[in-house]
């Protein structure tokens, strides 16, 4: 068990799922994913500071977990900082 502690993609697993099933209002996906085609990607707090109609950490996590989002789990732990990309989805 020691192990996984040393990995961040177990917490990070974690803190998202708790979001699993919030539906994003579609004008929050639509602005997010525009300012990333026009920028390239985004921290996690810009991205908190783009949603208008949703609440931020769960409009945000829904897009990470439906993979219209991506973000690195396993390096650290999700934090302002974090690099978003637009997903595959």
């Amino acid at each position: 068990m020691p192990e996984l502690r040393k990995w961040p993609r177990l917490q990070n697993a974690r803190d998202l799922l708790r979001y699993a099933g919030w539906d994003t209002p579609l004008g929050d996906r639509i602005r997010i994913l525009a300012t990333l085609d026009e920028m390239g990607t985004l921290t996690l707090a810009e991205c908190l500071s783009a949603v208008r109609e949703g609440r931020p950490m769960q409009t945000v996590a829904s897009m990470i977990l439906s993979g219209v989002l991506e973000v690195d789990l396993d390096n650290a732990l999700l934090g302002p900082d974090t690099v978003v990309r637009r997903g595959q989805n």
